[in-house]
């Protein structure tokens, strides 16, 4: 057990989504200060007093969801929720705050600070734009696959929740949405340098930006493969692997070698793998986006996991 506050916050800062302080305000402030970086990596830093009269939203109160900690928090200890973001007081919608909510990921902050700015200045609402006016084009990648894609009004802004990777204009804001699984087989003793490559450049082929990686997949052999750990670790997705015999029970059409199945069992890896996790976790039967694609001792294939309405 740490002897002070700030050498639990020193070890922990980094491994959680949130430190709820039961000190003084002053003492919670200094605890983080040397640690923050920025709203969208930061865990969320709520601090209470010791008589549970107020729970305070200190840190990352949208993006990290303090605010909505600090408000559960105040409800079941019947304190008083201090909250003091403008979005908040104002009663405005909060782009940071809808993207948490759904898990997307912003692209680009200076932008959703700037849609916010003209939130509270103008008071605009968000209006969902009807999907019969989203093209087809934009509904596929560069695999041809159809997948999802939203937009929302907000004031001047345009707003777009895809996985594709696209170049948005000055007025729109991407949000990516966690909906794509790297299925991903690979030689034992593989670095994860050379599985970030891999992956990197199967979603450049499939015209889809890495941040809608949601999971990784692949045989029970590479349960303890140091490479693809390191790999889930620092990218923060769970790693989720299947026997032999479960992946090949996946119905479909998949690239057949005789020589991986000599070595574990089932014809493929990456394929089935992908699609057995997208097809358990998702809202359709796990559509590849992405064939095999073999680059250094490492095979990757992706699937689509879907994305909730989230109107």
């Amino acid at each position: 057990m740490k002897e002070t506050v700030k050498a639990c916050v020193d070890e922990y800062f980094e491994q959680v989504d949130a430190i709820v302080f039961v000190t003084a305000s002053g003492i919670a402030v200094r605890s983080v200060a040397e640690h923050l970086t920025h709203k969208s990596k930061d865990p969320a830093i709520v601090c209470m007093d010791e008589c549970s009269k107020h729970v305070i939203s200190l840190v990352s109160g949208h993006a990290g969801g303090a605010n909505a900690l600090t408000q559960m928090l105040a409800d079941v200890m019947w304190a008083t929720p201090v909250i003091t973001t403008a979005t908040d007081v104002e009663g405005q919608f909060s782009i940071d705050d809808y993207a948490r909510e759904h898990n997307l990921v912003v692209t680009d902050w200076a932008k959703a600070k700037a849609i916010s700015a003209e939130v509270l200045a103008t008071g605009a609402k968000p209006v969902w734009v009807d999907e019969a006016e989203v093209s087809q084009e934009e509904e596929k990648n560069a695999c041809g696959n159809r997948i999802d894609v939203r937009r929302l009004k907000i004031g001047s802004y345009q707003v777009i929740v895809t996985p594709r990777d696209i170049l948005p204009d000055e007025k729109m804001l991407q949000l990516v949405p966690l909906c794509i699984v790297a299925g991903i087989g690979c030689k034992k003793g593989t670095s994860s340098d050379k599985i970030e490559h891999a992956v990197q450049d199967a979603f450049a082929k499939a015209g889809l930006r890495m941040e809608a990686l949601c999971a990784v997949a692949s045989i029970d052999l590479k349960k303890e493969e140091a490479g693809l750990l390191e790999f889930c670790e620092t990218r923060k997705v769970p790693f989720e692997t299947y026997t032999a015999e479960e992946l090949q029970a996946v119905s479909g059409t998949f690239s057949a070698s005789e020589f991986v199945t000599g070595v574990t069992g089932v014809d493929n890896v990456c394929e089935r793998s992908a699609v057995k996790y997208a097809s358990e976790h998702g809202a359709n039967d796990g559509e590849l986006l992405l064939r095999k694609q073999a680059q250094d001792g490492v095979t990757v294939a992706l699937a689509y996991v879907g994305v909730a309405s989230g109107k």
